[in-house]
């Protein structure tokens, strides 16, 4: 099994590679007890998900929020360090998925192999969305947090994620940011054929040269939405392979400021 990272650099100029590494059996993560503070960085467990979460410094009524989720063998620090990349009104959470493979690396699902497709576990992502979920609704009550502009992102298995999310709840959330991912097998059937989804914003980025997600994968996910008359603000970078570039980046923050 080989585990993929992100690494960002610097935080605006900011290019990504993946570190591959073995993994041993997995186990769950669990307790709610908050770890340590460092002014308006918290890191804490709630709802059965360690995470971190930067609270904005000024002063609103409310605050939108977006929850960032790593992909396969990171952990909740990776896509954290895309805090400044966000308007200084955001609330910035980047949970740790709840299965271990090793110290430090964690994954939101399993997948097995089937004659060479790699099927995802059903049971497990359905436990790691109702984390996600949960998660959200505790935040609610302990922040002021404007529920019209709850935001979810990720990349690679936390861009499935965010996929299975926003297309099964779209009345949680206003808003997706899909870096290098797709929609799962399993999450097709559950795609809410609401109004509501419609409503639903979607910004998706992908290499075509990625070799993790093909992007033959992105495309037919971004296909099946148009079809069913869902915008998608879709956006392919040239040569780049299974990593999130510094123009993705700022294609993703213009997106945000019209969304």
């Amino acid at each position: 099994m080989k585990i993929m990272k992100i690494i960002f650099t610097t935080l605006l100029s900011i290019s990504t590679f993946i570190a591959c590494k073995s993994s041993p059996n997995s186990t769950n993560t669990r307790d709610s007890t908050q770890l340590k503070e460092n002014n308006n960085i918290v890191s804490q467990k709630d709802s059965g998900l360690t995470y971190l979460i930067q609270v904005p410094s000024i002063k609103a009524d409310k605050f939108p929020i977006i929850i960032l989720m790593h992909g396969f063998g990171s952990n909740e620090q990776d896509l954290f360090e895309l805090k400044s990349v966000f308007p200084e009104n955001f609330i910035v959470v980047s949970p740790r998925a709840p299965i271990t493979l090793q110290d430090g690396a964690y994954e939101w699902y399993s997948n097995r192999d089937s004659a060479g497709v790699q099927i995802p576990n059903g049971e497990e992502l359905s436990i790691s969305e109702t984390k996600v979920l949960d998660l959200i609704h505790n935040l609610e009550n302990k922040y002021p947090i404007d529920t019209t502009k709850i935001y979810l992102g990720g990349f690679s298995q936390g861009a499935n994620m965010s996929y299975a999310l926003g297309l099964t709840d779209p009345n949680e959330i206003h808003g997706i940011s899909i870096f290098s991912g797709k929609i799962l097998s399993p999450v097709f059937k559950n795609i809410q054929k609401t109004v509501k989804l419609k409503d639903l914003k979607i910004f998706v980025g992908h290499g075509n040269a990625d070799d993790r997600i093909p992007y033959e994968q992105a495309v037919k996910s971004v296909d099946y939405l148009k079809s069913k008359g869902i915008k998608v603000d879709f956006h392919t970078y040239n040569e780049m392979h299974h990593q999130i570039s510094e123009q993705e980046l700022k294609d993703f923050q213009n997106w945000l400021k019209t969304n």
